[in-house]
């Protein structure tokens, strides 16, 4: 068995993607695997992870997918491959630092975690932050999950007890983005023991091939009414859901703020019929998954702006209503 296998969507990264794999080739754990996944790319991206595949065999599995199903299939195929003890997952136009996984899973090996935390540098914003504090390593309770689901974090920081995700039977959702998002929720609200490494190892580039970057405001919306469903339907049914909840639904509302500030941004008097359609539907949605009022959730109330509330508010009560405002707004 592998140490650690690393997994890498590829989709049109050939700008960035040279960079990238020298990064999982010059990292000091011993015995790794590098699971890629060609996502359908036409720019040489594929040709570049074979040459990198062909310079260290034994090393490399190289995949491609049939049709193009966004990192989120890139990503499943990966897992449906890996033989590592642990997997962590690594963006194509990213850097990481040559003991990053040397040193997550030497954490791993001493802790047994089933999650290991690392710091996560943002170079566009120039910040960087560790999401799993010292407070809330070790042993789970509902309190550190629940401050951990809040606290969120990134998928890309760190690595995974492979029998852990088996247990948690978790698949991406594909051609998507936001589809980490239900990944680290559902993982957090089952681990048992997560660990962390006070370093920072993985830098987040800021390019134009980021998948996270959605420009079209439709779509926007589409990807977060779907990460609101996906949230609390992988999650809502585990025995200690009650002890989470109010963590979880303030991710939804979070992203339901997200959803209605979009609608709103982009709504015209042309495409005003459309926009009260969605403002409605992700208002049910809400409805449907979110129990409990916004005043009686500390997460809500600590972390949202209070105007931002209002404004869910007023979508609660009357979507067209809240469309007509902001239009007579816009008019003067």
């Amino acid at each position: 068995m592998k140490t650690v296998s690393v997994i890498m969507p590829i989709y049109n990264a050939g700008e960035y993607l040279s960079r990238s794999l020298e990064g999982l080739a010059a990292q000091t754990l011993q015995d790794m695997e590098y699971v890629l996944i060609d996502d359908c790319s036409s720019d040489g991206s594929y040709e570049i992870a074979r040459a990198f595949q062909e310079k260290h065999p034994g090393q490399v599995v190289l995949l491609r997918t049939e049709r193009n199903s966004g990192p989120g299939g890139a990503r499943n195929l990966g897992l449906s491959r890996a033989s590592g003890e642990y997997i962590g997952f690594v963006d194509a136009d990213d850097e990481i630092v040559p003991q990053m996984f040397e040193k997550l899973y030497g954490r791993a090996f001493e802790t047994g975690a089933d999650i290991v935390d690392s710091g996560y540098y943002n170079e566009k914003l120039d910040y960087a932050m560790l999401h799993v504090s010292d407070e809330l390593a070790g042993a789970q309770d509902d309190e550190k999950r629940s401050q951990l689901i809040v606290s969120g974090g990134y998928m890309v920081s760190k690595v995974y007890r492979r029998d852990f995700l088996e247990k948690c039977q978790l698949k991406f959702r594909e051609k998507v983005a936001l589809e980490d998002s239900e990944f680290i929720t559902k993982t957090f609200a089952m681990a048992e023991n997560v660990a962390n490494v006070k370093e920072i190892f993985y830098k987040y580039v800021f390019t134009d091939y980021s998948a996270s970057r959605e420009r079209d405001w439709k779509r926007y919306y589409e990807n977060v009414v779907g990460a609101m469903e996906a949230n609390y339907r992988s999650v809502c049914e585990l025995p200690h859901y009650k002890g989470i909840q109010m963590a979880v639904e303030y991710l939804i509302v979070q992203l339901y703020s997200y959803g209605v500030l979009k609608c709103l941004t982009m709504c015209g008097e042309k495409n005003r019929e459309e926009v009260v359609g969605c403002l409605d539907q992700i208002r049910a949605l809400k409805e449907k998954t979110v129990r409990g009022a916004y005043e009686d959730n500390s997460f809500i109330c600590q972390k949202i702006p209070e105007e931002d509330i209002q404004i869910m508010r007023l979508n609660d009560g009357d979507p067209e209503g809240l469309v007509a405002a902001i239009l007579a707004g816009k008019e003067d």
